[in-house]
Formats: structure tokens, sequence, C-alpha cells
């Protein structure tokens, strides 16, 4: 067994928003809207197709994951109500 340790990083977004980004070195993020709404919108184009907004939806878990060598690209999470995030 190896003695390696990962921090976690956690957050409670309420009625903000966030822009997450390679500066904040998380390789997998999870989140759960828990009340009210919420969005997550990418900064990334496949091809010529922008992203567009995706709605969260309560009690409904949503994970983002890299490679798990290069941390996780832009993007801009907000909500109206209470948003749980857990990453690494």
């Amino acid at each position: 067994m190896n003695n390696i340790k990962q921090a976690i990083w956690t957050r409670e977004l309420n009625n903000e928003a966030l822009t997450i980004d390679p500066s904040f070195q998380l390789t997998i993020l999870s989140m759960t809207l828990t009340a009210g709404t919420g969005t997550i919108k990418g900064s990334g184009l496949a091809g010529a197709v922008a992203s567009n907004v995706i709605n969260l939806v309560v009690g409904q878990s949503v994970t983002i994951s890299s490679d798990g060598i290069n941390p996780l690209g832009t993007f801009d999470i907000a909500t109206t109500g209470t948003l749980a995030l857990i990453g690494k």
C-alpha cells in the first residue's frame, strides 16, 4: 500500500457563480444541486460548435473528469439555490 495522499476540495455555492479553470488543479469534480436552479457551461469548442448551458436537476449528481494527469479546463457553474461541489 502506498502512502500517497490526495487532497479533497469541497465548496457549497449559495446563490452565486464560480468559474473553474486549470489553476484549481482539479482532475475530477462532482456536483449536486440540492435546491433552486443551477447551470454549467463549458468554454470549449467541438469543431466549430460552441458550448451552451446545461441545466442541473435537483438531487441529480454530475461528475466531470479529465484524463487524470491534466487538470480540468475552464467552465462556469451558477446557481440560484444551493450547489454542493467536491473535487480532487
